[in-house]
């Protein structure tokens, strides 16, 4: 046969290929279109204009660090990769907004497309299917990919390595490109490393061929550093370290962390070592850890707290998640219910509840009660879980174990391992409820095709998931774009969503118009904004001196608190690292020239500051000029130095 002939063949047989592809997965696809297409209308329809200040703050570091002073910067919370990425292709879009919703949009539509993929590895097409609609509908995944953040490409490339260690074999070049993939995404979002210690850890306990697991847990580590070596030397040649970032920030920043003054200037000393958090005080780091595996971390997950911010299946309704995704373990690993497992998992339930009851601080810890057993029955029952599957499960419990240490402030955080949860709770609806509604004696196999009562139930149970899912969704959106916080009943909220009504006033309109009444001002590019808002930064093009107006001394004066004369340390850190520019070595020392300041209920200010809601109370109006005042109540000053 000739090399034309071969060439020939070659191609019918790739759009054969390509045509059985289709085929065979018609349903994936359109969901993944359908998914794309909603998402897009979101994001560049509604979220328009756009007010996403995350983005704007990862933009104007990567700006600084490509075109500034980048020995200058230092991002407390990631590494640099999502800074660099978006203002090197600004360089083509010349739109950082446009740039950041491109990429959210386009991984958070891989990630629906790989979920069914990834699954399918291990399970039958209707659980992978399943699956992929429950992760289509999740509320938060919707916000990842509709608005600008730096979260959810680190989570596509997390999510690629799960497709090829979910393989039935793994292969060496399977372990070599999920270990670069997790080492890119490292360079975006440090919480990928449980992820490669949950790896590292699957692959030297999957079976008792520890020589033989050796090398290649070694080539699978070499890989990751391979693929996270840019971030790494560039640390280490501008500032001598391999991890430029502050291992304790959110230990010290965060107010659900039990801390005193004295561990906090201990922690600052040591602020480069991450273990100076655990060690300064270790009983405060061992309350807080446990306060946040048993509790506050778990309720980003099962909504204890009747909370909006988790990623439950059913985001809407709290504790529902623990039945769904717990009874989808429990099918799953099918445990022989024998004497030495039933009294191990009775005694430590007992135990459990027994010492926190005692302890008193059983309202808060009651989840042990439940995921100890737990933990303990996947011991037990270690050698049924099918080995496509174990790294995911090895991967999140390793996850869900190291990022106690912090409480997670997102419940996004936890999408680098959120996979496992949507397939249990597939599990949970395709597997268990069959056969807990149908009675023993009539089969042991279970066929739906003969069981329309099971079956009806099961569609209904689905199509109520995802009608909840959609409608909190809807909800969410309209809280973060129009501040709707309101709810009329479902027949009332059904009604506004076909309803003439003209929603409220766009969010996004209303920091837009801030940030070009700023721009009229003279001189704005070289000015000093005081506030938190990296959006209205962007939109004014000047310069940000962040402060959360929770600074500073209780009894001081608007003078001081501008000046920052009575700041702590920590305080002129934090508010130095999230400026633009960032000023890591407090250098600038700017004053601002104006300021903007919006009452919130979430972060009450000091007495001090609350005159700022007042523009005509004396002690204002000598020092500030009110340039304007929003609908929404944001007032925006301008601040008359000589007159103080």
């Amino acid at each position: 046969m000739s090399n034309e002939s071969k060439s020939k063949v070659s191609r019918i047989s790739k759009n054969l290929d390509l045509k059985n592809f289709f085929k065979t997965n018609k349903l994936p696809i359109l969901v993944t279109v359908i998914f794309f297409l909603f998402t897009s209308y979101v994001s560049f329809f509604i979220d328009n204009p756009a007010r996403g200040s995350d983005a704007m703050f990862y933009f104007f570091a990567g700006e600084q660090i490509l075109f500034g002073d980048n020995e200058n910067v230092r991002l407390p919370n990631a590494p640099i990769g999502g800074p660099v990425l978006f203002s090197s292709l600004n360089t083509v879009f010349h739109d950082p907004y446009l740039t950041i919703k491109i990429i959210s949009l386009i991984s958070g539509t891989a990630i629906v497309f790989l979920s069914f993929f990834i699954i399918k590895n291990i399970f039958n097409f209707k659980i992978a299917f399943l699956t992929q609609l429950i992760v289509a509908v999740n509320p938060k995944l919707h916000l990842q990919t509709t608005f600008p953040f730096n979260e959810i490409f680190p989570v596509f490339l997390v999510f690629l390595s799960f497709y090829y260690f979910t393989k039935t074999r793994i292969l060496y070049n399977h372990l070599i490109l999920a270990g670069i993939l997790l080492g890119i995404s490292f360079m975006f979002r440090y919480q990928t490393f449980p992820i490669v210690i949950g790896f590292l850890i699957y692959l030297l306990i999957r079976d008792k061929k520890f020589r033989k697991n050796l090398p290649l847990a070694l080539l699978f580590v070499s890989s990751f550093l391979v693929g996270c070596s840019p971030l790494l030397i560039y640390n280490y040649t501008t500032f001598g370290n391999l991890i430029d970032s502050d291992p304790n920030y959110y230990m010290y920043t965060t107010t659900t962390f039990v801390q005193t003054d004295e561990w906090e200037k201990q922690v600052r000393i040591q602020g480069d070592s991450f273990f100076s958090g655990i060690t300064s005080d270790f009983n405060i780091f061992l309350k807080n850890y446990l306060f946040n595996l048993f509790y506050h971390n778990p309720d980003r997950i099962f909504n204890l707290s009747g909370g909006i911010d988790n990623i439950s299946p059913i985001p809407a309704v709290p504790y529902i998640g623990i039945i769904l995704i717990f009874g989808g373990v429990i099918y799953y690993l099918k445990p022989d219910y024998n004497k030495k497992l039933l009294l191990s998992l009775i005694l430590s339930a007992i135990t459990i509840t027994i010492i926190i009851s005692l302890l008193g601080i059983l309202e808060t810890y009651f989840f042990a009660i439940i995921i100890i057993p737990i933990l303990a029955l996947g011991i037990f029952s270690f050698k049924k879980i099918q080995k496509n599957f174990l790294p995911l499960f090895v991967a999140a419990i390793t996850y869900f174990l190291m990022m106690a240490v912090i409480p997670v402030t997102r419940a996004e955080y936890f999408f680098s391992v959120w996979i496992i949860f949507p397939v249990l709770t597939s599990l949970f609806f395709l597997e268990l409820i069959p056969r807990v509604t149908i009675r023993k004696n009539e089969s042991k196999q279970i066929n739906l095709k003969h069981s329309s009562p099971v079956k009806t139930i099961i569609i209904i149970s689905i199509i109520l998931l995802i009608s909840v899912n959609l409608a909190f969704s809807y909800k969410l959106m309209s809280m973060i774009e129009y501040g709707d916080k309101s709810f009329d009943g479902i027949i009332g909220e059904i009604k506004k969503i076909f309803s003439n009504k003209q929603p409220g006033l766009h969010l996004g309109t209303e920091v837009k118009q801030i940030g070009e009444i700023l721009s009229q001002q003279p001189n704005i590019e070289n000015s000093y904004v005081m506030g938190n808002n990296w959006a209205v930064i962007y939109y004014s093009n000047s310069k940000l001196l962040f402060a959360d107006f929770v600074e500073g001394d209780e009894k001081e004066s608007l003078h001081s608190y501008i000046t920052r004369e009575n700041w702590s340390e920590n305080d002129i850190f934090l508010s130095n690292s999230m400026s633009v520019p960032i000023d890591r070595n407090n250098i600038y020392k700017p004053v601002p020239d104006y300021l903007i300041y919006t009452p919130t209920v979430l972060i009450e200010s000091p007495e001090n500051l609350k005159i700022l809601e007042n523009p005509n109370d004396p002690r204002v109006k000598s020092y500030l000029e009110l340039l304007y005042k929003s609908k929404l109540g944001t007032l925006v000053y301008k601040i008359n130095h000589g007159s103080e």
